[in-house]
């Protein structure tokens, strides 16, 4: 597939993952991937080994329980949230994927997602800050063996980012467990003003790079020791924390974290971004 196809089709896939809850549009996705609707299937699937249909529905289930596993929300608003237009059609369609209704699927899973196992954090370290909107860059690494490949791809990118101590941003909406280890996604990023003059016109050129932003608005930062992990690993704890302050999580906010020591072991210190109301 030649390298311009490939970036087109990592372009639509961040289309649909942005837009999960809406009513997505089988052309105007191919569109954005500058293919007729029939080449852009057959791209699709040859680059993600799924069809676009099946990419959209398994990211929607995952999401669905993701909600019903970290969020206290109805399971009518988990329909919607995940772009079904009715809660018996998400039901349906939720039993058809997982095995079982989307309130059995919360009771039986949700004791073994109480407890952030082996993570270290620093309670006493934990403060509330309020950011202003910041445009980033980020690169894809897919399967959880190359999580830490958007680190070095930045070592291989720009050298100097790391001596000049910018910080690396990383994010993962997927929780092992519910998606494929072979599928979970990591998102490392770079503030795009500190990016050296130039570069960011050479970042053009490679396949999973894209331009993103990171909200503004209220956050809890929380100081880990370690390096990033998906966000649902450190949920329960997050979550208790929040209730001990009467504190509320945005679930459909930005959650993200920042590496504060540029190193890939356990000696390496993360804060946590949690959005909160």
């Amino acid at each position: 597939m030649h390298a311009s196809t490939q970036q087109h089709i990592f372009q639509s896939r961040l289309y649909i993952e942005r837009n999960l809850g809406e009513v997505l549009n089988g052309e105007i996705i191919a569109e954005r991937a500058f293919l007729s609707y029939f080449h852009f299937q057959h791209q699709f699937k040859a680059s993600t080994g799924e069809s676009v249909w099946q990419y959209v529905k398994r990211l929607r289930m995952e999401k669905a329980a993701f909600l019903l596993l970290f969020t206290s929300s109805p399971v009518s608003d988990v329909a919607f949230g995940a772009g079904f237009e009715t809660a018996a059609a998400f039901s349906k369609a939720f039993r058809a994927w997982h095995g079982q209704s989307p309130q059995q699927y919360r009771q039986q899973h949700l004791q073994h997602h109480s407890a952030s196992q082996g993570l270290s954090y620093n309670w006493n370290a934990v403060k509330q800050v309020r950011l202003p909107a910041q445009k980033v860059v980020s690169f894809r690494a897919e399967g959880i063996q190359q999580f830490p490949q958007g680190y070095f791809k930045w070592q291989q990118l720009a050298g100097s980012l790391a001596e000049q101590n910018v910080a690396l941003i990383g994010r993962s909406p997927d929780q092992p467990g519910i998606t494929p280890y072979s599928k979970l996604r990591w998102d490392t990023a770079v503030p795009e003003a500190c990016l050296p003059q130039g570069l960011k016109q050479e970042l053009t050129q490679e396949q999973l790079l894209f331009e993103d932003s990171l909200p503004g608005g209220h956050y809890l930062v929380v100081p880990f020791t370690g390096f990033g992990r998906p966000l649902p690993a450190h949920l329960p704890a997050i979550l208790a924390y929040l209730r001990k302050q009467g504190l509320e999580w945005r679930p459909s906010g930005y959650s993200f974290q920042v590496l504060r020591q540029h190193e890939t072991d356990s000696r390496c210190s993360t804060d946590l971004f949690i959005p909160v109301l």
